[in-house]
């Protein structure tokens, strides 16, 4: 029996659902979870992720299993039913031909997984990063969505990064070069080199149109544990310019950072420079 598993994430252009299909792969090998015969889908949003669902349901062979793996984005009771729950979530019918094997919920939000490794969320984050505001449940699948956005605004707001709540409110998506998209977060300062940038650009490109960093750095994302939406780039590289922001390239998962692409474009004219 083949698998066909569609997944939730890589949302941000074809090479990160790329990025994405390869990290689900290489967890489920690794987790010894199923048999190596088996195909990531990565579809995106999450309603991408159903349409798809049903398209492949509906072209499968007979020798092919297809199933549907998404966060629940809410708590859900163990004796529920799924398709009741996301009928009532997402307004999603059961198409005819799935049953309750055929859908598969992770956590209740992709954000759930940074409390995975508080280490690194601390590391990302660094000076006043408070990790004692975060959830403490190690059981991160019933931790409510809400207490996790809570906790992680409560731990990163005295760093000078923005809080995912800061981000969310000032945050636009934009399409960028060669397919990517990504986001610009703020407004820029006045001067600033950053508007000369585009998302998708390498980060040679990035440095030898508006010059070296005053700090840099590197960390491992939550992804390179575990599967999720969000699921594609493990590496990130981040540049940071003196009272103009901050830039983030997604890397690839040989650690090469010099092939990194910009997905996030920072602005702060308050940026103090160094990490």
């Amino acid at each position: 029996m083949k698998l066909r598993i569609v997944v939730e994430g890589g949302e941000k252009g074809k090479d990160l659902r790329s990025k994405c299909r390869k990290g689900f792969k290489e967890f489920f090998v690794k987790a010894k979870a199923i048999e190596n015969n088996f195909i990531v889908v990565a579809s995106g949003a999450r309603g991408e992720a159903f349409k798809d669902f049903k398209t492949e349901l509906k072209n499968k062979k007979s020798n092919e299993e297809v199933i549907l793996l998404i966060d629940s984005e809410g708590p859900i009771a163990e004796e529920s039913v799924i398709w009741d729950f996301l009928k009532k979530m997402d307004g999603w019918d059961r198409p005819r031909d799935a049953g309750e094997d055929n859908v598969h919920l992770m956590v209740q939000s992709m954000e759930s997984w940074f409390m995975v490794d508080k280490e690194e969320l601390e590391k990302y984050y660094g000076n006043g990063f408070h990790s004692n505001s975060l959830p403490q449940n190690v059981r991160i699948e019933e931790i409510p969505k809400e207490d996790v956005v809570k906790g992680l605004n409560a731990a990163a707001k005295e760093t000078p990064k923005e809080t995912p709540k800061d981000a969310q409110q000032n945050t636009q998506t934009v399409k960028g070069i060669n397919g990517w998209e990504g986001e610009v977060i703020g407004k820029p300062a006045k001067g600033s080199k950053f508007t000369k940038l585009k998302i998708g650009m390498t980060m040679k490109q990035v440095t030898n149109l508006i010059g070296q960093p005053s700090d840099q750095g590197a960390y491992i994302t939550g992804k390179a544990w575990i599967p999720f939406y969000h699921g594609s780039d493990v590496y990130r590289h981040e540049l940071v310019y003196k009272k103009q922001g901050r830039l983030i390239f997604a890397s690839d998962p040989s650690g090469d950072y010099n092939s990194g692409n910009l997905i996030t474009i920072i602005h702060n004219a308050k940026e103090s420079g160094y990490r």
